[in-house]
């Protein structure tokens, strides 16, 4: 127990202490103590700067296992943080494991349950018999030769297996007309021949019996022919687009007397035989080439198709949103596509990344209109790795730290609104050194200048930022997942926006003033020193060469100079006769004699 006379005691050594720290605190504060190390060792705080944001950028970048993944379910961007919406994620997950199990189930049983070891030998013999089934045909009468088409499948690769899906979808420009006219059906059929002759579309189409399956074609519909007679004397027709065109409108009324409604518009009806919009569907199947079965290394296969639908879109389908020499030739019809398996998040990838393409010209724009106000390119190199860093430091924290597996499209945005606050916290540090000479005097050194500029720009350049990274984190309040890691990142990156713009770039600043702009002036004295010599080595000889011309002009004018000079030593001593009342003494006298020399000078050509 304390006793009651040590109370005074401690109180009063604890006063003292407050006083000695606060006195301590005044001089040699934090901020006075890094402020003296900046401006002392200006090039160690530079390396500091940069070593320890790319520290954390690298452990970020390891983290992530070297890829950096964006979201890009926008659907999953409304998902809020609640009860209900984690137990509608579970019973999605729950749901999409049984589909797989399902699936897979199906595909084993379709395997092996029709087939037997006569019916093979059967199909066989009649697919060499016949040769029937390697077209989709439709007997007049309803009948179908199943067993030709079964022996066909068996000896011809067939691909069952679905995979992927690919709907295409026309739009008629002329709507008077709508899609259903000869001009717009030719190049819907041209544009679905390109699409089949592209590399790799047979290795990875739904195959029946070695031929791509086509059923979901709108070209079948309309160039469908009569085929030659079967064997058994029953027309038929071939359903595969290989035909002329028919007749359109007998088709049009054929499919609103069967109600097909499936390749037209919902206004398609018997008083309007015309639809703006029509659809096409392909259908990628499985197992691929080299492949036992779907289940037989199903990521292969997976990573195989997604090559095909990426070359598919480069090569081929983004020329539809192209404009000039690129764009596909086409004048009647509009064409559009969705995948939903591979190609979406592809395209969304696409676009994102000619966002940050646009973001690299924002930083190239404000990073010259900084470099114009800077002056050195030393200096603002520095400026916008400082930008750079504290974005990649900010994955770290985001992806580390807070365990955020992916980035979604508005950490994206981000660059855009970092690059314009980086820009006015550089800008107001450099305006604020710059000022500096103004109070300082001419004869302040680079430390002095940047000791006063830290401690009026850093205070204002911390109201700001608090107030950006407040009205950013509180978004981590938010409901939606999306809005909140929003928040997160962009708070977290403005605030190592302003700790590197107040490392990195005023260390840049007494690096370039101490070291590197003494050192190109030497430079550049050296080089024009070395100009010089050669412009009057250079110059000797033409004198030289001269120097008859330049004697004779000489002596022409020596007697010319001699009765100036004469004439200008008698004036002035009439001058200096009467200018010795109003100039007494020696200093009188020398003035008028320095005066008579100047004049004689100037006379002389």
């Amino acid at each position: 127990m304390v006793e009651r006379i040590e109370i005074p005691a401690i109180t009063l050594s604890v006063l003292v202490c407050l006083i000695l720290l606060s006195w301590l605190a005044k001089f040699v504060g934090p901020f006075q103590v890094w402020l003296r190390f900046l401006t002392s060792c200006p090039l160690l705080c530079l390396g500091l700067g940069i070593l320890i944001p790319a520290g954390f950028s690298f452990a970020g970048l390891v983290g992530s296992g070297y890829d950096v993944k964006v979201d890009l379910d926008f659907a999953g961007y409304l998902a809020a943080e609640i009860p209900m919406q984690y137990y509608q994620n579970v019973a999605d997950e729950a749901s999409a494991v049984e589909s797989r199990k399902l699936g897979n189930r199906r595909r084993r049983t379709d395997l092996f349950a029709a087939w037997n070891y006569n019916t093979a030998q059967a199909q066989l013999a009649a697919n060499a018999s016949s040769g029937a089934g390697r077209r989709l045909v439709d007997s007049v009468d309803g009948k179908r030769s199943d067993l030709g088409r079964a022996a066909a499948e068996a000896v011809l690769p067939t691909r069952r297996s679905w995979t992927w899906t690919l709907q295409l979808f026309y739009h008629a420009v002329d709507p008077t007309k709508g899609i259903f006219t000869k001009e717009a059906l030719e190049e819907i059929r041209s544009f679905e021949q390109q699409l089949k002759a592209q590399a790799g579309y047979q290795d990875n189409c739904q195959m029946v019996a070695g031929v791509c399956d086509q059923r979901g074609s709108v070209v079948n519909v309309f160039f469908t022919v009569p085929n030659n007679l079967t064997a058994a004397g029953s027309a038929s027709a071939v359903y595969d687009g290989s035909g002329d065109l028919a007749d359109i409108p007998t088709v049009l009324e054929g499919l609103l007397r069967r109600r097909i409604e499936w390749w037209t518009d919902k206004d398609f009806n018997a008083q309007n035989l015309k639809s703006q919009y029509s659809r096409t569907t392909f259908y990628g199947g499985g197992p691929l080439q080299g492949f036992q079965s779907s289940d037989d290394r199903p990521l292969e296969q997976n990573a195989l198709s997604e090559k095909f639908l990426r070359g598919l879109h480069d090569n081929f389908l983004s020329r539809a949103d192209k404009t000039g020499k690129d764009r596909l030739p086409y004048q009647h019809v509009k064409f559009t596509w969705l995948e939903n398996g591979y190609l979406r998040e592809y395209e969304i990838l696409q676009y994102v990344k000619h966002d940050i393409l646009w973001s690299v010209g924002t930083f190239a724009v404000v990073g010259l209109l900084v470099l114009c106000r800077l002056r050195s390119l030393f200096i603002g190199f520095f400026a916008g790795l400082g930008v750079v860093l504290s974005f990649t430091t900010t994955f770290y924290f985001h992806y580390v730290v807070m365990d955020f597996r992916s980035l979604s499209i508005f950490d994206i945005v981000s660059l855009f609104l970092i690059v314009g606050i980086a820009a006015d916290d550089i800008l107001l540090i450099f305006n604020t050194y710059s000022f500096a000479s103004q109070v300082l005097g001419d004869t302040a050194s680079a430390q002095q200048k940047m000791t006063w500029a830290y401690k009026e720009a850093a205070p204002a350049m911390l109201v700001t930022t608090i107030v950006t990274t407040g009205s950013f984190y509180s978004n981590c309040f938010s409901l939606l997942t999306k809005v909140r890691r929003f928040g997160f990142f962009m708070g977290t990156l403005a605030l190592w926006n302003y700790l590197l713009v107040l490392t990195i770039f005023p260390a840049s600043i007494l690096v370039n003033e101490l070291y590197v702009a003494p050192r190109l002036r030497r430079w550049c004295c050296w080089c024009r020193g070395r100009c010089r010599r050669h412009a009057r080595s250079a110059g000797a000889a033409y004198a030289v060469k001269d120097e008859d011309a330049f004697v004779s002009r000489g002596a022409r004018s020596d007697a010319q100079s001699r009765q100036r000079v004469k004439a200008a030593i008698a004036a002035s001593s009439a001058r200096r006769r009467s200018a010795a009342l109003f100039t007494p003494g020696p200093d009188g006298e020398e003035q008028l004699e320095l005066a008579e020399r100047f004049m004689a000078m100037a006379l002389i050509p």
